[in-house]
This record gives structure tokens, C-alpha cells and sequence, in this order.
């Protein structure tokens, strides 16, 4: 290959930039060679996933990607592949009001694209919400309280749907769940833990409810004692189970992998 290439000028007279394609550095003498003879050289390699073409002449390098960049949604597509998206979901959950952070989680699902990054590149310095905030004749956003997500639904002539509204018990529990383990004094005290713990859990989730487990080691963790051992020291003699269906601000169900708990 060196032998050959030292030689191109011969067979190619009028040739003035040789590109030499490899990372070995024994060819550096054939690059060397060519530059006595008025050759401009590029010398190119691969590394990773970039391509690097270094001119030997100026030393001016130049980086070439591999990977292909994902094309940005213009703005038009981007809505209506949002109201698809929403559509689709609630076809599939039956519920008007869809998590806007569902919708991000569907939209690089199905574009492999981050949708706050495809927001923030037509609306400069703004949220995912402030896509739906733009165009008011086809979304409408709604948020219950300070301490839920943001939901959105398609915005329709006909009646929309009453949007999801926690109720104050459970708004009242989230403000004052107990903050330590000697706050917690009695079954409401237990029951507003959990709440806060199951909000928390499924807050920045897709799913609506969290595995029994998943709470039992939350709530040890945030206070530092077992669940199971909270309810032998009331004297419930019940199971955790038990327990969670007397609240009457939590739902358990059955599950085929286990029990899940939700918000009621």
C-alpha cells in the first residue's frame, strides 16, 4: 500500500489532494512522501463513532459523526403527533386526562425524541407544558394541586370531561403527613404516611399504583422501622394487607406479579 501510494503522482499527474485512510502509522512516511511532492494530505481514521481528517498541510482537523442526528419535529407535526399520541391513550386507558409526563414518555417512545428538547428548540427557554399552553384551541391543561402532575386533554367543542380533582381529604393528607416515626400516633396518622408515600411513588410514574413492596421499603426508609412492625405495636393483629384495604384513601388490588397499591 505505501509502495503503491508513494507512486500515485506518477500515474495520476494532475492529482492534488491524496486522502490516505487508516491509523496505522507506519503509512506516516507514504503521507510524508507525498507532501515532498506538492500533494496536499489528509490523513483519515475512524474513532468510535466519529470520523477525524486531519490536514497534514494546515493541521486543521475536522470531526465527522457516524451517528445519524434525529431530524427535529417542525412545529405542526409536532402537534399533531401530540394529539395522536394523546388520543391513543386515552382510547387505551379510557380517561380523558393523560399525564403530560405520559405523553413525554410516549413521544421518545415512538420518535426517539426528547420532547422538553424538541419544546426548548421552537420555544427558547421553555417547559414540555408550554407546548399545550401555545396552542389553546387543542389542548387544555389542568393541574389539582400543588403536590400532583400536570394533565392535559384535547380541547373539544362538546363538553369535556371533568378533570381529575383530589379530594381534600387526600390533599389534607399529602400537607400533613407525619414528618418523623413519633409523629406517627395513631391509624390516621399511619394511613396519611402512606398516602404521601403512594403519591410520591406513582408522581413521577406512568402507572397510577406502585407494588406493596416498593411502599413497605419506602416507609422504612423514611422512617426508619418496618411497616409491618407500626401495625403489631397498634395491636391491629392484622396483615399490611389488611390494613391497606381499611384506608379508606388508598385502593389495593391484586396484581400478577402482587398486590399494587394506588390512590382511591
Amino acid at each position: 500500500m505505501a509502495t503503491v501510494g508513494a507512486s500515485i503522482f506518477v500515474h495520476y499527474p494532475t492529482a492534488k489532494e491524496i486522502f490516505v485512510c487508516s491509523s496505522d502509522r507506519a503509512l506516516t512516511h507514504l503521507s510524508n512522501t507525498l507532501q515532498a511532492h506538492g500533494l496536499t494530505v489528509f490523513q483519515v481514521r475512524k474513532q468510535i463513532d466519529k470520523i477525524l481528517v486531519l490536514n497534514s498541510k494546515t493541521g486543521q482537523m475536522e470531526t465527522h459523526s457516524l451517528v445519524t442526528i434525529p431530524e427535529i419535529t417542525p412545529l405542526e407535526q409536532l402537534v399533531i403527533q401530540l394529539k395522536e399520541l394523546i388520543k391513543k391513550e386515552q382510547k387505551r386507558t379510557s380517561t380523558q386526562w393523560i399525564k403530560v409526563s405520559t405523553v413525554a414518555a410516549l413521544f421518545r417512545e415512538n420518535y426517539g425524541l426528547v420532547l422538553n428538547q424538541v419544546v426548548a428548540h421552537h420555544l427558547l427557554g421553555t417547559k414540555t407544558r408550554d407546548i399545550f399552553l401555545k396552542y389553546p384551541t387543542d389542548f387544555v391543561l389542568h393541574k389539582p394541586s400543588e403536590v400532583s402532575q400536570t394533565y392535559v386533554t384535547l380541547f373539544e367543542v362538546r363538553l369535556s370531561p371533568p378533570p381529575p380533582i383530589l379530594s381534600q381529604e387526600i390533599l389534607n393528607n399529602h400537607q400533613t403527613a407525619p414528618a418523623t416515626l413519633t409523629d406517627i400516633n395513631s391509624l390516621e396518622d399511619l394511613e396519611r404516611a402512606l398516602v404521601k408515600i403512594v403519591g410520591d411513588l406513582t408522581g413521577n410514574s406512568r402507572e397510577n399504583s406502585v407494588f406493596l413492596s416498593n411502599v413497605g421499603s419506602e416507609f422504612h426508609r423514611q422512617y426508619g422501622k418496618q411497616i409491618t412492625q407500626i401495625i403489631k405495636d397498634f395491636n391491629l393483629g392484622r396483615k399490611f394487607t389488611k390494613f391497606l384495604q381499611s384506608c379508606a384513601s388508598l385502593q389495593l388490588k391484586k396484581a400478577e406479579k402482587g398486590w399494587q397499591v394506588s390512590l382511591n
